[in-house]
């Protein structure tokens, strides 16, 4: 049966003696008072920001992008929930066009832009072929210009690297959702490892 053993006996001597291997804790690995202290308390706006943020990826609009995303990081950082444009314009970093933003959502819910832009193909078809695992950006920008517009149209007319191939036959399944238990399992399977590789 593979295990822990395994993986330590497969790992180079230098990886293993490395006295910067430390724990890195990911969400399966954290505690729910640790999963709490990190919680999101104005996902209620970041994730709103979060679309239109991708809505200019798939646009190749890198500099709006840049500054949704960093919008959303702040935000995020945040100790409390804004509930209120005041408290938006007074976040550092946050600049007067992402706050006339923040306050539409606070007021509606949404925005008017990501409605307007629900029906637009390249945005369709850069959300659709973005979720293929080993597609980039660049990739994905790719296969619009070459006029591709469905999963089957990568399946019968694209060039696809190995990555790409494995991402397009199990699209769906790696859509789903790990359940939190098995999350758990491979949490606890990570800190195993980690205490065999660096004990202190």
């Amino acid at each position: 049966k593979f295990g822990v053993d395994d993986i330590i006996n497969a790992t180079p001597p230098r990886v293993q003696k490395s006295r910067n291997f430390r724990r890195q804790f990911f969400a399966c690995q954290k505690s729910p008072e640790q999963l709490k202290s990190t919680e999101n308390l104005n996902s209620h706006i970041t994730d709103v920001l979060a679309v239109l943020e991708k809505n200019c990826e798939s646009r190749g609009d890198k500099w709006r992008s840049f500054a949704y995303g960093k919008a959303i990081r702040i935000l995020k950082g945040t100790k409390f929930k804004v509930t209120t444009a005041e408290e938006a314009k007074k976040l550092p970093g946050i600049g007067s066009r992402i706050a006339d933003k923040i306050t539409e959502i606070l007021s509606t819910g949404t925005l008017r832009r990501i409605d307007a832009e629900k029906n637009d193909e390249q945005i369709k078809t850069f959300n659709l072929f973005s979720h293929i695992f080993g597609a980039g950006p660049k990739t994905v920008h790719q296969w619009y210009a070459q006029g591709h517009r469905t999963l089957d149209d990568l399946k019968t007319n694209a060039q696809l690297n190995r990555q790409q191939e494995i991402g397009l036959k199990y699209y769906h399944e790696f859509l789903e959702r790990i359940p939190r238990d098995e999350v758990t399992q491979l949490g606890q399977f990570v800190i195993d490892i980690a205490h065999k590789l660096d004990p202190g």
